[in-house]
């Protein structure tokens, strides 16, 4: 075991080269807040690991501190990475804890929730690099970059990538055509589908950023084996509610606003990257698969620049 104030340069060091700027100063601030906590209200010496009932009673004191929910959310990040980054296990884990937020999460007053962000380019870069720091499975890793590139580049719903309600919306492995620089997609059907259904053309990008590199390392990590498109290590169809906690963990890591953003803000990112990037109509309908103005609904202003 080690103490925690050793350990703090480092810390320091490791939260600089691996996060953003701005989530590494909270991270550390945050790191620092619960090593206090443990050192003058519960008069401790600090070690890791950290022990689950210390942290439950660090969740209590933000609470009467009268910290949203969402700020402490942060706060247990923090503290679950630094344990990661350390090689040590991950006690936010543990039932007790989830259950202690759960509990912190039904008792925050119910407010009127805000519309949800988008996940565009900039926002999407930041979560493909978050999620080797929320997985140190090499095939979640490799599972979740693909899954991540395509909803946002294909336009997808939840229910089109992943196991969901509806089963016959979601993509299964014959559906996805490789050609030598592309995949093709061939929807059997999708929300509001009628008549002779697209096939959906994705296009290779430079950079580690790049949808078919990411899906051609992703599908050679599966394998051919028939069934949806996206299974975890175990072959078991991935499930909408694992692929939002992920997604969230990735937000949390990045210091985003996990209430803000969950699945469909793919859909509603690429819908306002595009016009952003002041692509045309018929071109952000045919991304998105819609007859009709409906797409309006997922535009997001990112700026506005005021007339002369």
């Amino acid at each position: 075991m080690s103490t925690a104030t050793e350990l703090l340069p480092t810390l320091k060091r490791l939260l600089k080269s691996s996060l953003q700027l701005s989530t590494s100063k909270a991270y550390y601030h945050h790191w620092k807040c619960f090593v206090n906590f443990i050192t003058s209200e519960v008069r401790q010496q600090v070690v890791l690991p950290s022990s689950p009932p210390i942290i439950a009673l660090f969740i209590a004191h933000l609470h009467n501190r009268a910290l949203q929910y969402s700020t402490i959310r942060t706060y247990i990040s923090a503290i679950s990475f630094v344990h990661k980054i350390m090689s040590f296990p991950d006690p936010t884990s543990a039932f007790f804890i989830s259950k202690t937020l759960h509990g912190l999460a039904k008792s925050a007053p119910k407010t009127k929730r805000p519309p949800l962000l988008p996940i565009t380019k900039p926002v999407l870069r930041r979560l493909i690099q978050a999620i080797p720091f929320c997985t140190e499975e090499k095939y979640d890793q490799v599972m979740y970059k693909a899954l991540f590139l395509l909803s946002f580049h294909a336009c997808l719903r939840a229910g089109e990538a992943v196991h969901s309600t509806n089963k016959s919306h979601t993509l299964r492995m014959h559906q996805i055509i490789p050609t030598s620089t592309s995949f093709h997609i061939e929807f059997s059907s999708f929300k509001h589908s009628s008549g002779t259904l697209p096939v959906v053309k994705l296009r290779p990008l430079k950079g580690h950023m790049c949808p078919v590199k990411a899906l051609r390392k992703y599908i050679k990590a599966r394998g051919d084996q028939r069934g949806p498109l996206f299974l975890t290590a175990n072959k078991r169809p991935l499930t909408r509610h694992v692929f939002s906690h992920f997604l969230k963990e990735c937000v949390t890591m990045e210091g985003l606003c996990r209430e803000r953003y969950n699945t469909h803000s793919f859909r509603i990112g690429r819908t306002t990257q595009l016009k952003n990037d002041l692509a045309k109509k018929s071109t952000i309908k045919a991304t998105g698969r819609w007859k009709s103005s409906a797409y309006k609904n997922y535009i997001r202003p990112l700026h506005f620049t005021l007339p002369f």
